[in-house]
């Protein structure tokens, strides 16, 4: 019978949690130490007890565990609408009380430490309704660090401001010193979905407003699906602007011709300064500090790959012919495709080196990939190169609770934050699924060491990876790539019409969009008086129009980010009646004005782009 109930669970659970297929065997190995074993309560029901380090820990009531495990559900107290998140799935009779207690939108993460403990209790026990229930997802892991990215993976931002978090009896006591650092890794994952979406909230309509002034460049730019291997086998040398860059940055005089140097607008100025022309310079960054990097310097003769939301005054500022459109818009992507035309997406990572890598790899093709200047951390408490445009360049180490301490590329632990923690991980998790034998380097000579790379002295890479390198043949693929560049006027010489024709109907729809919010936020504020039938179907009507029509228009989705947050993550956990009709009310008060707010800021800018479009 148990290994019967058994196959039955673990069908379920690798059906449901893919993850879970080929790494299920290497779990069995785990936890021997740790035991679940059946017991019968006082009122008959199954229980279990832990045995673990000559202990015995019971996971729920000896006595009356159903009884017991509703009024500790009442207790905990369970988000309706957010995630919650448990340590442990041993009591049984816990977790279904919490998932009654959970609405359809709310979300239950259960943490299991030991896998014998889930074995044991798939063999005992059918489990199926909850390992089958849509909200529940159950994370087993085999180190830390797996745990934090399969937590990172599974938080979706939009619950990020409606997050509870219990335990199940005695697991704190039996885990011990890894209660504490599984707690750490949970709020560190929460930390930089955080961080994702402050980082959205802080520039949504920065973003919007240079992707509009861009348009006018993105028809005089090549497209980089068009360069697809362009540097296949080249050594590619991505340069970011890492406290560690002063050490070895003049050592890039000797590369010219073995390798291409691909950096940011950061490292721009001390580059040129060190009489260092890079092959590329990649801009993603849409503010105005970004375009400071840029002010002053001559560029236009280095070509210049952008991303649709980057700072417009750069774009402006490089009068070269060579500038080179990398989408991660899907507004871009909808309406190219829907003409046949594929300009690639290339969604890229939350720093412009992350952008750099997905270039030189899933682009150029170029091999090895060498980081220099990639500290990732706060070497010798300082956050940039000195020279790398920086008015506040040291850091408070002191009492700093955004502050943890990583491997160092030395071998030592140093401080970095969780931005970049979020971009070492990002890092890493690239290099760990780069299947093609592709050799990565860390030639920063200082900061954090990125899993994957071989550190290595730039002095050394040079005389190992690069002195002997073919120039003529670089130069060669170098004049094939300025040869065959064509910009996407040249290619598609009707195309801009039709594209000016699809932000003319979106101008439409537009002003269409905002009548009918005006008239939901009249409607709305009629409810609080008068709970009508009639008054709730209308808004039902306008709320489906308003979904099925940004679906259609993902122009604005940066826009609506900072709305669809607010609204998503506001909690209606209340009991009477009459406060949840006000907080229904209020969220869509929020919903609402906050898309009257966006379509209005986004009118004018719509109309001064296809202006600018008609026009030249």
């Amino acid at each position: 019978m148990g290994e019967i109930l058994k196959e039955r669970n673990r069908s379920i659970l690798e059906k449901r949690f893919k993850y879970l297929r080929n790494v299920f065997g290497d779990f069995c190995t785990k936890a021997r130490d740790i035991k679940l074993v059946s017991d019968i309560a006082k009122d008959g029901s199954i229980i279990f007890k832990l045995i673990a380090h000559n202990k015995v820990y019971y996971l729920s009531s000896k006595y009356n565990p159903i009884e017991d495990a509703k009024k500790w559900a009442d207790c905990l107290a369970p988000k309706k609408e957010g995630l919650n998140i448990i340590i442990g799935i041993g009591n049984v009779y816990l977790i279904k009380e919490i998932l009654t207690r959970i609405g359809e939108e709310g979300r239950l993460f259960i943490i299991e430490p030991f896998i014998n403990v889930l074995i044991s209790l798939m063999e005992t026990l059918d489990i199926s309704d909850i390992l089958n229930d849509k909200r529940v997802i159950l994370i087993l892991y085999n180190d830390l660090e797996e745990l934090e990215e399969i937590l990172y993976n599974y938080i979706n931002w939009s619950e990020i401001g409606k997050i509870k978090f219990f335990t199940l009896p005695n697991y704190e006591k039996i885990l011990g010193e890894n209660y504490k650092s599984i707690i750490q890794v949970i709020n560190k994952a929460i930390k930089r979905k955080q961080l994702d979406i402050n980082t959205l909230k802080q520039f949504d309509k920065i973003w919007f407003k240079n992707l509009l002034g861009n348009l006018y460049y993105v028809f005089k730019s090549g497209e980089v699906s068009d360069f697809v291997h362009a540097f296949r086998d080249v050594p590619a040398i991505i340069v970011s602007a890492g406290p560690s860059l002063n050490k070895n940055v003049h050592l890039l005089r000797d590369v010219k011709g073995k390798a291409i140097i691909i950096t940011g607008g950061r490292t721009l100025r001390l580059l040129l300064e060190n009489e260092i022309t890079p092959d590329f310079i990649v801009t993603i960054d849409g503010s105005y500090r970004n375009y400071e990097f840029f002010e002053g310097i001559e560029y236009s003769h280095i070509p210049l790959i952008y991303t649709p939301n980057t700072n417009a005054n750069i774009l402006q500022s490089h009068k070269g012919r060579y500038k080179i459109l990398v989408n991660n818009v899907p507004f871009l992507d909808r309406i190219f495709k829907k003409y046949g035309i594929e300009i690639g997406f290339l969604p890229g990572g939350g720093s412009v080196a992350c952008f750099a890598f997905e270039i030189a790899t899933k682009i150029f093709n170029c091999s090895p990939i060498i980081f220099v200047g990639q500290d990732l951390a706060f070497t010798n408490g300082f956050r940039h190169a000195v020279g790398a445009n920086d008015d506040v360049n040291e850091v408070l180490l002191k009492d700093n609770p955004n502050l943890l301490f990583v491997d160092g590329v030395n071998g030592d632990k140093v401080l970095t934050d969780f931005v970049l923690y979020d971009f070492l991980k990002w890092f890493e998790k690239n290099i760990l699924y780069d299947n093609s034998g592709r050799v990565y380097i860390n030639a920063t000579e200082g900061g954090a060491h990125i899993k994957g790379t071989i550190p290595m002295k730039l002095a050394d890479v040079i005389n190992e990876y690069l002195a002997k390198r073919d120039a003529v043949e670089i130069e060669e693929k170098r004049n094939k790539f300025f040869g065959d560049f064509k910009t996407l006027d040249e290619k598609f010489e009707d195309f801009k019409y039709s594209f000016i024709s699809e932000l003319k109907t979106i101008k439409y729809e537009f002003k269409e969009i905002l009548q009918k919010v005006n008239r939901a936020i009249e409607l709305n504020e009629k409810i609080l008086e008068n709970y009508d039938e009639k008054i709730l179907n209308e808004l039902d009507f306008i709320d489906k129009y308003l979904l099925e029509k940004f679906q259609e228009n993902k122009i604005i989705d940066d826009i609506l980010m900072t709305v669809s947050y607010k609204v998503l993550n506001y909690d209606i956990d209340c009991e009477s009646e009459e406060e949840i009709k006000t907080k229904v009310v209020e969220k869509g008060n929020i919903l609402y004005k906050g898309l009257k707010e966006a379509i209005e800021f986004a009118l004018p800018l719509l109309s001064d782009s296809i202006s600018k479009l008609i026009d030249n």
